[in-house]
């Protein structure tokens, strides 16, 4: 009899030990923060319930600018150029007028794809030139310096998408431009004229479409 009550409280406490075990190192505790507690580390978020309050408020500024970006591009091979860029704003008559434009140019075939849009009145043009065209886009991000813009990243929220500028140009040494505001246009009037110049001429070539 006493052998039995003996071996009841030793299956008793090996019961007792393996339940603060498990409770220990497996079970998981939720607050009523969303936070979960652990026997090791210590409390840390899991998989919160999103809030509308954690989106930013209409104008509340998100600045993720990466002030490391390099300012100087030493490879001249454009593989990819992609501009989106606002008038909207500028209150000077003439050219370019108060208009959104898209500038795209790519290596396609032994030339380059380009396109030609004005999005706020639904012009677009899509053309093929020979590979000196991507020469003369790299000769304007030069002149213009649109490396000086790398890095720079501005978003004001509920603003709605007719402002701004956005850049993205890919080299071929895996150097890259990339610039974006959705409130101000940062580049310059100067540059803005010189790259519909050149993609207009690119528009009115035979072929484009």
């Amino acid at each position: 009899m006493g052998m039995a009550l003996l071996i009841a409280l030793v299956v008793l406490v090996v019961l007792a030990l393996g339940i603060f075990v498990y409770l220990k190192f497996f079970v998981l505790a939720y607050d009523k923060d969303g936070m979960v507690y652990q026997a090791q580390g210590g409390p840390h978020v899991c998989n919160p319930p999103h809030s509308e309050d954690d989106d930013p408020i209409d104008g509340g500024v998100t600045d993720n600018s990466d002030t490391n970006a390099p300012k100087s591009i030493e490879s001249t091979q454009i593989i990819s150029f992609d501009c989106r860029f606002s008038t909207m704003d500028i209150a000077e008559p003439g050219k370019p007028g108060n208009h959104i434009y898209l500038l795209q140019a790519k290596p396609e075939n032994s030339g380059v794809k380009g396109m030609y849009q004005v999005r706020d009145i639904g012009e677009e043009h899509s053309f093929r030139a020979s590979q000196n065209f991507l020469g003369e886009v790299q000769t304007l991000v030069a002149i213009y310096d649109l490396a000086q813009h790398n890095g720079h990243n501005y978003t004001v929220a509920g603003l709605p998408d007719e402002y701004g500028a956005q850049l993205n140009v890919q080299y071929a040494s895996c150097e890259s431009i990339y610039a974006y505001d959705n409130q101000d246009n940062f580049l310059t009037l100067e540059a803005m004229n010189e790259l519909l110049k050149l993609f207009e001429r690119g528009a009115a070539m035979p072929g484009s479409f």
